[in-house]
């Protein structure tokens, strides 16, 4: 046999659901009789004068958990030229010059 029953049925992700059934198990403003969460989206919660106070203790936490957005902004000006490593050409031979100051450093 099909029961009604009055409350409110809330659709949200696992934090907000998670949140929601926490403050409906200590509260103290209004009567929860029952909830429960029917999948992964939804969790239904029974009692009287639900509706404005859900809203108000979802938009508080919402409020609080929003990600702020970033201060500065990251502007991009296209690809960057890399820096030249070597003083010559690729492919070209050093002279003996160059050759011997390196080997007397190391």
């Amino acid at each position: 046999m099909v029961k009604e029953t009055s409350g409110v049925l809330v659709n949200g992700d696992p934090s907000i659901l998670t949140y929601i059934k926490h403050v409906c198990g200590k509260h103290q403003e209004v009567q929860v009789r029952k909830v429960e969460q029917l999948d992964a989206q939804h969790v239904f919660c029974a009692g009287q004068g639900l509706d404005k106070w859900l809203e108000e203790k979802i938009d508080a936490f919402a409020a609080r958990n929003m990600l702020e957005p970033p201060e500065d902004t990251a502007t991009f000006q296209g690809p960057a030229q890399a820096p030249a490593k070597g003083k010559g050409k690729r492919g070209q031979k050093r002279s003996a010059a160059s050759a011997s100051s390196r080997a007397d450093v190391g």
